[in-house]
């Protein structure tokens, strides 16, 4: 099943949503989430392509924060998604939402827009509700200046079993070699590597994989 971050005004956690992660979760399918190509508020990312380079990747991150402290997963605890772009970056990111996730210091709990979060600590959804892929970077995020850096950068904060390879070849990758080495470097990772290239599949088909593989 695929949706995009943010449709028609609404943002994942809408209650109009809530009959499709309903059936989701009961059809046992994962939902694969792409960023909107359409941002319901646009305005900010109205000049030097920013809506494509920074305000696609923002719209993962709200969503991925919006469906743990909308309480998605504690009424569908089985459900799984699968954010596409490594979440838009939410490992650089991860340190600030922690902190913003302690209601009772920044004086919020009980505030009905500002101090809702999840039943569970962040992290424990991120853990075993969610999967991110490794497509949707062009460019560099940390030291290493190649797409690997992505990769390196999410594996700081999200564990390896939770990451998918997956590429946005022709559209951010023009070339196959490109492709060819960023494969080659993950396999440079090891066990982790190949987890991230094969292995981690079966978490989201639920076994269906290594069943047909054997």
């Amino acid at each position: 099943m695929v949706i995009t971050s943010e449709a028609d005004g609404l943002f994942l956690d809408a209650p109009e949503f809530e009959p499709f992660w309903t059936e989701a979760e009961k059809l046992g399918l994962f939902v694969f989430v792409h960023p909107a190509l359409k941002l319901n508020f646009p305005q900010q990312f109205n000049a030097y392509d920013t809506a494509r380079s920074v305000g696609r990747e923002f719209s993962l991150i709200m969503a991925t924060i919006r469906l743990v402290n909308g309480g998605v997963f504690d009424r569908h605890p089985s459900l799984m998604v699968h954010m596409a772009h490594l979440g838009g970056g939410i490992a650089s990111m991860l340190g600030r939402i922690r902190s913003y996730q302690d209601k009772d210091f920044w004086g919020l709990r009980g505030n009905a827009k500002h101090g809702r979060t999840g039943a569970k600590d962040f992290d424990y959804y991120l853990r075993h509700n969610f999967m991110f892929d490794t497509a949707g970077f062009c460019g560099a995020i940390g030291s290493v200046k190649t797409a690997l850096g992505s990769v390196k950068t999410a594996l700081v904060e999200i564990p390896a079993e939770r990451l998918v390879f997956a590429t946005d070849y022709p559209q951010e990758i023009r070339a196959r070699e490109a492709v060819r080495d960023f494969v080659g470097d993950i396999r440079k990772l090891g066990p982790l590597g190949e987890k991230i290239l094969s292995g981690n599949v079966d978490v989201l088909l639920k076994g269906r994989y290594s069943r047909r593989a054997a």
